[in-house]
């Protein structure tokens, strides 16, 4: 399991540096939603990692599977503060580059 936690805090450090670099005024707003998608993922996210490594999957369909989830990526937060779509878009599809 050390691992896989290992493995979330280096995904959570780089939702930290994109946040820096995406909505420098909204960091902490962006490591909170970025970290409820990832408490919503965990458990997937553990399987996928899981069978990557087993060779079960390859890194395209993890690819894949981790794009379905875009949705659940909602960033509640940054909607509340009332950053725009796009730029939360680019927040998202950022997240999603960092755990693929």
């Amino acid at each position: 399991m050390g691992n896989f936690d290992d493995l979330l805090d280096e995904i959570k450090k780089g939702i930290g540096d994109l946040a820096k670099k995406e909505a420098k005024q909204f960091v902490a707003e962006t490591q909170k939603d970025g970290a409820a998608f990832l408490e919503e993922i965990s458990a997937d996210l553990k399987r996928w990692t899981d069978l990557v490594v087993k060779g079960k999957l390859s890194p395209d369909e993890f690819e894949f599977l981790l794009g379905a989830k875009r949705d659940l990526a909602k960033m509640k937060a940054l909607t509340k503060k009332g950053l725009a779509k796009a730029r939360i878009d680019r927040i998202v599809d950022g997240v999603l580059k960092i755990v693929t």
